[in-house]
């Protein structure tokens, strides 16, 4: 089945900072199409931690993706975990207001993937992003930790959606995932003064984890100079990738469902069906 053709969005600015796409990602040969909205791929169900980048000297941080099936990316969700205070330190005495936050830029890139390196660029989104600061100390807990309902935690982990419905981009039988921000000392851009975004980490999971698709090698750039390089790991980045939906039928088009499935009105959804029978 085929998704609607449709115009790309405008870009509100306010949301989105950035926006590259250096190609489309063609869907492999011989693999399934997926269903309606389906998740091809998720490792988000269960976390050993996080991944900080300033400690770490991380740039950007991937994973390599194997989805359960091919169709047309809607959204490709990521975690992140927050250890920033407004006052204090996450290992000391930590304090913050209830419900307060920061706005930090934070960047996905989709790759190719090349035999198992990482391969072209292919698109690139930078939102920005409202990080909650985490919870302040709790006097049950050591360390400094605040008091979830899982018991005594260091960050706040919060999943990242990024939306790319609208871009024509297609989740291949492989691909990479990453996510890349700055810090202090460390990322593309180093910013040079301590904030908040130094205690902002990324999710990670164990091997193996995955509850749809299957996750390979990791990617990591380190360094003054950083660039993207793959190696093997024994965790994975938490991410999740969601198919666009997709008309199954006429009757998905009709009493108003063209829209809930992105299509502009009724006669381009139902013109996709029947494109997609005429392909067999």
């Amino acid at each position: 089945m085929k998704r609607c053709q449709q115009r790309r969005p405008t870009i509100k600015r306010s949301r989105l900072l950035s926006l590259a796409v250096a190609g489309l990602l063609a869907a492999g040969a011989g693999a399934a199409s997926a269903a309606s909205g389906s998740v091809v791929h998720d490792t988000t169900a269960s976390t050993i931690g996080s991944l900080g980048y300033q400690a770490n000297q991380v740039a950007e941080f991937g994973e390599q993706v194997f989805p359960a099936e091919t169709g047309p990316l809607e959204t490709v969700t990521v975690v992140l975990s927050s250890w920033a205070c407004e006052e204090g330190g996450w290992n000391t005495t930590c304090t913050s207001a209830e419900g307060a936050t920061f706005d930090d830029p934070v960047t996905l890139t989709l790759y190719d993937d090349a035999d198992g390196e990482v391969g072209a660029p292919r698109v690139s989104i930078t939102e920005i992003v409202t990080v909650p600061f985490r919870p302040s100390t709790d006097e049950a807990c050591d360390g400094g930790r605040w008091l979830s309902d899982d018991g005594c935690r260091n960050g706040l982990q919060f999943e990242v959606p990024f939306d790319v419905s609208g871009l024509d981009l297609e989740a291949t039988e492989s691909l990479w995932v990453s996510v890349a921000y700055n810090t202090q000392s460390w990322g593309y851009e180093p910013i040079g003064a301590p904030g908040p975004y130094d205690a902002l980490n990324v999710g990670v999971t164990d091997v193996d984890s995955e509850t749809v698709g299957t996750a390979g090698r990791v990617a990591f750039a380190v360094g003054a100079e950083p660039q993207l390089q793959a190696y093997d790991a024994t965790y994975d980045l938490m991410a999740r990738l969601t198919l666009a939906p997709v008309p199954q039928s006429i009757d998905d088009c009709r009493d108003g469902g063209f829209a809930d499935l992105g299509c502009r009105n009724q006669g381009l959804c139902v013109a996709s069906v029947a494109s997609s029978d005429s392909d067999g």
